[in-house]
């Protein structure tokens, strides 16, 4: 019969293999659910980068990183614009009188975007098809957009104009929108933009092509005005 020592060696063998085909086994389904985790979260974003090298695909923005990919605006922005969305134009127009006649809506100008400065203006209506999407934004009725604004703020611009640009700055409360223009800095000057200029501030009279369009009256055509035209008026 083999020594005693022989048989304890052997009990002691089977544990250790025993001890051994667990910890594989843990290790094998750990790893399988893992995997299957990762699987999940690639497929809830499909357009996620899947490049080697993500910063070269997707280099970040000059307004710095997103906090996630969903965010439209990045952190930088967080107090001037904590979201957006887009409604009709024309049920926005027909919604809100803004005392001047309507431009008829053509391609490329049928929606109205509207920003959110606060987390708490953002409607709880959402589009579950369009939500979180940075390639598009929410369109919404203007009801459900306007639900949270006790103040609405509308800006009437002219589209599609070549060269034309607008920044929103979060400041001080103005009710006037200032404009910049590369413009000779005489202000009688007829001549319309030049590229090599620098931009400076300029009346709302000033177009591209003539410069100051409306002139400050001379004081003799005042004078005529005033005996001519206002004086009968007043005593009339």
């Amino acid at each position: 019969p083999p020594p005693s020592g022989t048989k304890r060696q052997r009990r002691f063998s089977l544990k250790v293999i025993l001890i051994f085909g667990l910890s594989c086994l843990l290790s094998f389904y750990t790893g399988l659910f893992l995997g299957m985790q990762h699987g999940i979260e690639n497929a809830a974003l499909p357009d996620q980068c899947q490049c080697e090298d993500c910063s070269k695909a997707n280099p970040p923005s000059d307004g710095g990183p997103r906090r996630n990919k969903h965010t439209l605006f990045p952190k930088r922005l967080e107090k001037l614009f904590a979201g957006a969305v887009r409604v009709d134009r024309d049920e926005f127009m027909n919604k809100f009188d803004l005392g001047v006649p309507k431009d008829a809506t053509a391609k490329g100008n049928e929606d109205v975007v509207i920003f959110y400065h606060h987390p708490k203006s953002i409607t709880n209506v959402t589009n579950k098809a369009n939500r979180g999407a940075m390639e598009d934004l929410p369109s919404l009725s203007v009801d459900d957009a306007t639900i949270k604004c006790h103040t609405l703020k509308i800006v009437l611009t002219e589209p599609n104009r070549v060269g034309q640009c607008m920044a929103i700055v979060g400041q001080w409360e103005s009710y006037h929108i200032h404009k910049y223009m590369r413009v000779p800095a005489d202000d009688n000057s007829r001549a319309g933009v030049s590229w090599e200029l620098p931009l400076r501030s300029v009346a709302r009279t000033f177009s591209a092509n003539k410069g100051r369009t409306q002139q400050v009256p001379f004081a003799q055509n005042v004078k005529t005005f005033d005996q001519t035209i206002l004086k009968p008026y007043l005593e009339s």
